[in-house]
């Protein structure tokens, strides 16, 4: 019984180039960032998050709930991205693109 069956996550709607553009920002400036001794998430894992959801949305123009709630860990305050952007010198740049993630996402909501 268990493991027979993937679970199922809501299909999220958004605007997916705006939120593509943002995400690849994002990418942008986490490739070549140190990683944070304050988080857990090292550089490559924030990058595969963020490139499967790039994906996903070039490919689908949708999330599934469950990567919406993979970049909403990301970009969560004294989450991955912050902590990697605080860091990295680039701490003003994730306010500002964290706003914008905010505003798409709950746009969806």
């Amino acid at each position: 019984m268990y493991g027979t069956r993937p679970m199922s996550y809501p299909v999220i709607m958004i605007k997916p180039q705006e939120l593509i553009e943002t995400l690849m920002r994002c990418r942008s400036l986490v490739r070549p960032s140190d990683e944070s001794a304050f988080t857990t998430g090292s550089t490559p894992v924030i990058c595969h998050t963020l490139d499967e959801s790039i994906d996903a949305l070039a490919n689908t123009g949708r999330l599934t709930g469950a990567q919406q709630s993979a970049l909403k860990l990301l970009f969560a305050p004294t989450g991955a991205l912050q902590e990697t952007a605080t860091e990295n010198g680039w701490g003003e740049d994730y306010l500002r693109l964290s706003e914008r993630f905010d505003d798409l996402i709950e746009s969806t909501t």
